[in-house]
């Protein structure tokens, strides 16, 4: 993408990432770029999201304009990938809402700001819904459905010392349905005496779509340790489960990277399902799972 500054006005035009949010096993906030299922499961994997953005800074916060057209359908992997359905789904059969289908030019408007121990966002997004729906199904083929959306969110993060409280909160409208979702947890973080940074995290996921929702995070408590062993090469490790808190479903993970010489990296990623309830949209994904093992060269 291209931008230009001047002054307290910022001006981007191109294919842009942008992030929203401050929890870590869920980021319903974070509407504006596609999943990118492609590269794995973690929520953090978006695509590149066509957009002309304007954003303006002063002392009452920071305001944010995305004017947005091209939109991206979700891909699942294919019958080699991680994590796949076990079902095809049908992309030629793929219907929106909106009469312009992928170029339906979407709305957002986002005002965020710092206020002593306090990190603020409140956005609304105008537009064709990043998750698709499955209304309907041939012989073993599904077919997505893309609706048009109102989400107004928030965003809210307070920092206590050594503990960060973390909250994003949803609601979204559209002709079928008005829903309301819902991460608050936090995160606290300890100084060892080999200066190594230990969190904590602990978050609970509310979403009345239940198991509508793909993620499955309906009704669902997250617990996760996070270490950094603050040294040359920045090795780290983050790992936790999702557990729901009505059929007993688990889903578990973990990923550590360090880094090697100058401009080389290692990660290692390992993701896994236990006991998936059947009313559940992980079910057909239950028997699936995988570890990744990844070598990266910057240049």
């Amino acid at each position: 993408y291209y931008q230009n500054i001047i002054a307290n006005w910022e001006l981007s035009v191109g294919k842009k990432q942008i992030y929203w949010g401050f929890t870590e096993s869920n980021h319903l906030v974070n509407i504006i770029n596609q999943d990118d299922l492609l590269e794995g499961n973690g929520v953090a994997n978006k695509l590149g999201q066509s957009m002309i953005h304007v954003s303006n800074y002063s002392e009452m916060g920071t305001v944010d304009v995305m004017l947005m057209r091209g939109f991206n359908p979700i891909q699942f992997p294919g019958a080699k990938g991680r994590l796949r359905p076990p079902f095809a789904v049908d992309y030629a059969s793929t219907t929106y809402e909106s009469e312009d289908g992928v170029d339906n030019t979407d709305l957002a408007v986002r005002w965020s700001h710092s206020i002593n121990t306090f990190d603020v966002g409140v956005s609304h997004f105008k537009g064709t819904s990043r998750s698709p729906i499955f209304p309907g199904s041939g012989v073993g083929n599904f077919a997505p459905h893309y609706e048009l959306i109102d989400q107004t969110g928030l965003e809210l993060q307070a920092s206590l010392g050594s503990m960060l409280w973390k909250l994003e909160a949803i609601q979204r409208k559209s002709d079928r349905k008005t829903i309301r979702a819902y991460t608050f947890g936090g995160e606290y973080t300890l100084v060892t005496k080999s200066g190594y940074d230990v969190g904590i995290l602990a978050e609970y996921n509310y979403d009345d779509r239940g198991a509508e929702s793909i993620t499955g995070l309906n009704d669902d408590v997250f617990v996760g340790i996070r270490i950094g062993l603050n040294d040359e090469q920045s090795t780290s490790f983050l790992g936790g489960m999702n557990k729901d808190n009505e059929n007993g479903t688990i889903s578990y993970f973990s990923e550590a990277s360090r880094r090697l010489g100058d401009s080389w990296k290692i990660n290692l990623k390992a993701f896994g399902f236990k006991d998936v309830a059947e009313n559940e949209f992980l079910y057909l994904l239950r028997k699936d799972g995988f570890v990744e093992l990844s070598l990266v060269k910057y240049f």
